[in-house]
């Protein structure tokens, strides 16, 4: 029940909608993103949510899904053997989104090393700088405080590439400059994965919408329009998304598609960089919840 619209009329009357607050499974632990790398990329998520509307349609891969927006491919979900999701790939055009606005650097496909190393000392950023002259590259490597890196690297006519590393080490990021596009590739380093039997925890406690297997997004859209929430519509043959945006620039998108084998919905949680926090998929019988994990390794 959302403020009238009822989203699953099984739901036992033992488990009444409360104004406590949501709370769920003692296994969800801390879940956010190294504080440091994500405010370093502030620039990349603020043009993302300021991306223009597309039609959309997606296709199902052997390894995950493809979404392509006005004919061109726009996003990418690699999944594992679980149906978690372990990778994602962007693709930013520059008649959508300008490539100097995807950094804080203002990093475009022409910017040189000289540019760049000048920008570096303009900022009094830490950098090191690596020559292979037999394979005509170099690479630009900035440390911060908190031991976060990333690396531009130049080789040949090829396109410029960045690769972001957490405070461990681990590659959270590439970034590739071609001529009219950004490709973004997110890597989810390590992902837990819960499933939670419907009968052992009530479905609609895991948001405040009280979401189920049975709502429908119909049903939800009521909901929005209801309690004058902002959000996007995208439809497609095979699925539909809905987009929304709190005060903070945080984005959660609900999408109903078929997984298998089932036709469900999936709540999907991203912080102001657009980096996923949480999914959570709610099948008939199990809830799954999966959530990144950057720094507990």
């Amino acid at each position: 029940m959302i403020n009238g619209v009822n989203f699953n009329p099984n739901i036992a009357q033992s488990c009444p909608k409360t104004d406590a607050p949501v709370t769920q499974p003692s296994f969800v632990g801390n879940h956010e993103m190294s504080p440091k790398v994500s405010s370093a990329y502030r620039a990349y998520g603020q043009a993302i949510l300021s991306s223009k509307p597309a039609n959309t349609k997606i296709i199902k891969t052997i390894d995950g899904r493809e979404i392509y927006e006005n004919n061109r491919i726009s996003r990418v979900f690699l999944e594992d053997e679980h149906g978690a999701i372990r990778q994602t790939i962007n693709y930013y055009y520059n008649d959508n989104i300008p490539q100097g606005q995807l950094t804080l650097d203002g990093f475009t496909h022409q910017t040189t090393p000289k540019e760049y190393i000048q920008y570096l000392k303009d900022n009094k950023i830490h950098y090191e700088i690596k020559k292979d002259n037999q394979k005509n590259s170099i690479a630009i490597t900035e440390f911060s405080e908190d031991g976060d890196v990333q690396t531009t690297e130049w080789s040949g006519l090829g396109n410029p590439t960045r690769h972001i590393l957490n405070s461990k080490g681990q590659e959270i990021k590439t970034m590739t400059f071609e001529k009219d596009k950004t490709i973004v590739e997110n890597y989810l380093v390590r992902q837990k994965i819960r499933n939670i039997d419907v009968t052992q925890f009530p479905q609609e406690k895991f948001t405040e919408e009280n979401i189920t297997n049975s709502t429908r997004p119909q049903d939800y859209i009521t909901y929005l329009k209801q309690n004058n929430k902002p959000f996007k519509i995208n439809n497609a043959q095979d699925f539909v998304e809905i987009t929304e945006f709190n005060s903070n620039g945080e984005k959660q998108s609900t999408i109903w598609t078929n997984t298998k084998g089932e036709f469900v919905p999936i709540r999907t949680y991203h912080d102001k960089d657009g980096n996923i926090t949480q999914n959570i998929i709610f099948f008939k019988d199990t809830t799954q919840v999966e959530y990144p994990e950057f720094e507990k390794l």
